[in-house]
């Protein structure tokens, strides 16, 4: 990925605020139907850990894919609250290197090597179950329209 850096947790709100807008009409449910926006990026600025994928053009530099995580020490569990990818970067690949990295992460912080990784999709998003099925989440449990999938390190 050329072109391309991963950080974490260096996006401020203004990024987040930036990027949720430009993707809002592209999820099945939009997002700020599901959300509130500006209170869900202050909650993933303030207390999520975040893994990015950044765009560097000349001096220009965009953020294309974000995954934001919350880690629960005393239940061993990590949950997935955010994975998403901009529409004109769908199929390179971000979402799956999005989802190593935080394996790899979570695996050089020793306490973490025994965590479970657990996230929600909704049941109609079908490209985002076969890229967690591939990455070995099980389904959990579901509702009518959410999935609860699950990932032992």
């Amino acid at each position: 990925m050329s072109g391309y850096a991963f950080r974490q947790n260096s996006s401020f709100i203004s990024d987040i605020e930036s990027y949720f807008n430009s993707l809002d009409s592209q999820y099945i449910q939009e997002l700020s139907a599901q959300v509130q926006i500006e209170e869900y990026i202050r909650k993933v600025v303030s207390r999520a850990r975040t893994i990015e994928i950044w765009t560097h053009n000349n001096s220009v530099q965009q953020l294309d894919a974000l995954l934001a995580y919350y880690v629960n020490e005393h239940a061993r569990e990590i949950f997935v609250t955010h994975l998403s990818v901009r529409k004109e970067k769908n199929g390179l690949g971000f979402a799956s290197s999005l989802l190593k990295e935080l394996t790899k992460v979570c695996k050089e912080d020793e306490p973490l090597k025994t965590w479970k990784i657990s996230l929600e999709v909704s049941s109609s998003n079908l490209r985002a179950i076969k890229l967690y099925k591939k990455f070995n989440f099980s389904i959990h449990s579901q509702s009518e329209s959410i999935l609860k999938m699950k990932k032992v390190l």
